[in-house]
């Protein structure tokens, strides 16, 4: 038996898992280290493709954006489809999406690119003013002539040319759970209930553009820019004007606030009344323009 574990096969099988197990623990190492963040994962070499322009910003937006990218951006967090690198006055987020995480590989991913980029397209075009969205850039080009600098998690800092990547700039929003217990800890609970309101006028509405959220989770992809209710996520839509029909309204409105029910519940219990009351009109008149 001893001399079985001694034989040429076994001491190379160990040491090769022994490789292995090394270069997963680096790995993680590294990924905790940098967010998983490097320049090569946010370019791609991706044709232009006309279904992912959008129109121009207005003049009043366009000086908005201006002002926002004549800054440095610090690196905040990464989600399963971007990093997220923070304003240095802390307003405004730039979202850097990940190629590499999309890219296909055969046999074994398919390209989900091409519907993330018309996701991020729809929430723009037709639901621009609930997602926060001051730019979308989703195919290279040479009119914005803007250079931004970017901080990584190991303070490094990087010249990125924004003519050349993807990205978008939202308005940062606070998260809906912070909000509510913000508002609870200073006993503030007529600006809970406004803010509860907004929140489910927010699903309501997209409804009744036709659009389809496929992950609606309101803790994680939802916020609030001043006492409106917002989406932070852009990479989960789909157009179906069933969506809009009432019985298909009332069905989303249970479905997606089922979670915030639950922790209303727990959490700020005093709140549910109105939540119920709230939910309960909506569901009656789902087919009114919020």
């Amino acid at each position: 038996m001893v001399t079985l574990f001694r034989t040429p096969f076994v001491i190379r099988l160990f040491k090769l898992l022994l490789f292995f197990l090394c270069f997963f623990v680096i790995d993680r190492f590294c990924h905790r280290q940098t967010g998983g963040f490097a320049l090569t994962k946010i370019h791609s070499d991706r044709p232009f493709n006309p279904e992912w322009e959008v129109a121009p910003p207005t003049p009043a937006e366009e000086a908005e954006i201006e002002r926002a990218l004549s800054q440095p951006y610090r690196f905040f967090s990464y989600g399963g489809q971007s990093y997220v690198f923070l304003s240095e006055d802390g307003k405004t987020v730039l979202k850097f999406f990940k190629h590499h995480h999309m890219r296909p590989i055969p046999l074994f991913r398919e390209d989900k690119l091409p519907s993330f980029f018309t996701s991020c397209t729809l929430a723009y075009r037709y639901f621009k003013e609930r997602t926060a969205l001051l730019a979308l850039h989703l195919n290279k080009t040479t009119h914005l002539n803007k250079t931004v600098t970017l901080i990584d998690k190991l303070n490094i800092a990087h010249q990125i040319d924004l003519d050349r990547v993807d990205f978008a700039l939202q308005r940062r929003a606070e998260l809906p759970y912070r909000r509510f217990l913000r508002l609870k800890k200073e006993k503030n609970l007529e600006a809970a209930e406004k803010s509860l309101h907004s929140l489910l006028e927010l699903i309501a509405l997209r409804c009744q553009k036709g659009i389809y959220d496929r992950d609606p989770n309101i803790r994680r992809n939802c916020g609030f820019l001043g006492d409106n209710a917002i989406e932070l996520d852009l990479g989960s839509y789909t157009y179906d004007p069933l969506v809009a029909t009432p019985a298909a309204t009332r069905e989303i409105l249970v479905a997606q606030t089922r979670k915030l029910k639950h922790w209303i519940q727990k959490s700020y219990p005093e709140l549910l009344p109105y939540f119920e009351m709230q939910l309960s009109a909506m569901l009656e008149k789902n087919t009114e323009t919020f």
